[in-house]
């Protein structure tokens, strides 16, 4: 029974503090990294091109607008399934090449991809990529800054003027107090970072999956 306790106990360790070693943790930093900014590329774009579209429909420039926004946000799925394989390492079935006969065209190939459920959950996913780009950007500042601020005390308190209160002056065993805490905090972070990363990978796997069957083209 001691050994199976024990057992446990390292494995608990191992995966505690193991999350510092381990390749995937950064290739989740990096993707949570890039959610932000392309978050907010996709908004922008897909925003004013729908916008746009719509509201220019009666025209006749309406509507070749959102053909274009439309190719081109299947063109911003197919990258996101390509990060998530890549740096979240999520499970997500490629989609089904369309095969063309003599008969088919241009028409017939877009309304196969208007039918496919992987454009419309595709988009709703790169509206979703904004808010929660936002957030791990959020995460990435505010506690990889507290941490990198903490672990560096013991190296500039003697140049810094840090106040711990009372008008007392840090000293070296203080300072190393905050390096020890600032350790904590960053494997802390490492873990958040990670259980952000998880929640994109799932919504990537629910979302960007593409059809069993390859979209009808009649």
């Amino acid at each position: 029974m001691s050994t199976t306790f024990g057992s446990k106990l390292a494995a608990a360790l191992k995966n505690i503090f193991g999350v510092a070693f381990r390749g995937r943790t950064y290739a989740n930093i990096l993707y949570l990294m890039l959610a932000f900014p392309l978050g907010l590329l996709y908004f922008v774009f897909l925003t004013v091109g729908i916008s746009l579209g719509v509201g220019l429909y009666v025209l006749i420039i309406g509507l070749p607008l959102l053909v274009l926004t439309l190719l081109a946000w299947r063109q911003f799925v197919k990258f996101e399934r390509f990060q998530s394989r890549r740096l979240l390492g999520a499970r997500i079935q490629p989609e089904a090449v369309l095969h063309w006969s003599a008969g088919q065209n241009a028409w017939r190939w877009f309304r196969a991809r208007l039918s496919s459920s992987l454009t419309w959950k595709g988009l709703g996913y790169l509206f979703l990529k904004f808010p929660l780009g936002l957030l791990a950007f959020i995460l990435l500042i505010v506690l990889g800054v507290i941490s990198l601020v903490f672990i560096s005390i013991p190296f500039i308190y003697q140049n810094v003027n840090v106040d711990i209160g009372h008008g007392l002056a840090l000293d070296l065993p203080q300072a190393l107090i905050f390096m020890v805490l600032g350790l904590f905090l960053a494997l802390f972070s490492l873990h958040v970072w990670n259980g952000l990363a998880f929640v994109f990978k799932w919504l990537s796997e629910k979302l960007l999956t593409a059809d069993p069957k390859p979209a009808i083209m009649e």
